[in-house]
């Protein structure tokens, strides 16, 4: 293949590849990141299905609670020598709370995977096969209007988007481990563990704040995960755009 043939082809130039076409691209990559998928129905009935609604409801408050949960013993650490016992003990109580209340809605719902074992056990393939349906629909007009963009332009963006996508996952691990291969009971116990040796020894009691701000990074960590899935369905729009231009 010549030089000649390199640079006439519209995969390699980027004469398109404008400010104006790239704001295009990311606007759709905002609405489709953005997007709300319509629920799927679970199939549930009863106390399960009102136990999903609870936690569909209060999916997003654990990294808030966490966050606050965080302010509150860094502050507890830098102000208990001038504070008294009491105030102490009333903002750790409410620390804990808070923590305990972030802890509670993601154990309501992995509670849930027992009413969804049932359902794969009779239907294997049931809540793919409505997800591919519901999420190959849905994306159609971010299709379409990718469609409409220059290929470069969607190429190049998708290059930077892919970078966000692995940064994100690489920030997580950095902070917090690889919880999504460690497990977060087995990351609770390993935690318990820690606090109970850092309790124990005669570094002090501020060494304890390290297995709280640990805790509450896991919990940031299970929460990104919904957002690099996220990230990953707009890839994959971002891919489906590119594979069918005409070569």
């Amino acid at each position: 293949m010549t030089d000649q043939h390199l640079t006439d082809s519209p995969l390699v130039t980027a004469e398109n590849i404008s400010q104006d076409e790239i704001e295009k691209v990311i606007d759709i990559i905002r609405r489709a990141t953005t997007a709300v998928l319509p629920p799927l129905p679970s199939g549930l009935k009863g106390n399960w299905l009102r136990l999903e609604e609870f936690t569909n409801k209060h999916e997003r408050k654990p990294i808030w609670l966490a966050l606050t949960f965080i302010l509150i013993s860094l502050a507890l650490y830098f102000l208990q020598p001038y504070i008294g016992r009491q105030a102490m003990l009333l903002a750790g109580a409410m620390a804990s709370s808070l923590e305990l209340a972030a802890i509670g809605i993601l154990v309501c719902d992995m509670i849930l995977i027992i009413p969804t074992m049932t359902i794969l056990r009779s239907e294997p393939f049931h809540f793919v096969l409505n997800l591919l349906e519901l999420g190959a629909i849905f994306d159609l007009k971010f299709i379409h209007a990718l469609d409409k963009c220059s290929p470069q332009s969607v190429q190049y963006v998708t290059k930077q988007y892919q970078y966000q996508r692995i940064a994100l996952e690489k920030r997580g691990a950095a902070l917090s481990g690889s919880i999504d291969k460690l497990g977060l009971f087995p990351a609770i116990a390993a935690l318990a563990l820690l606090w109970h040796n850092l309790s124990q020894s005669g570094i002090g009691p501020w060494s304890l704040v390290l297995a709280i701000v640990i805790l509450a990074f896991h919990l940031l960590n299970l929460y990104s995960f919904g957002l690099q899935q996220r990230m990953d369905r707009v890839i994959a729009i971002l891919d489906a755009s590119n594979s069918i231009r005409p070569k």
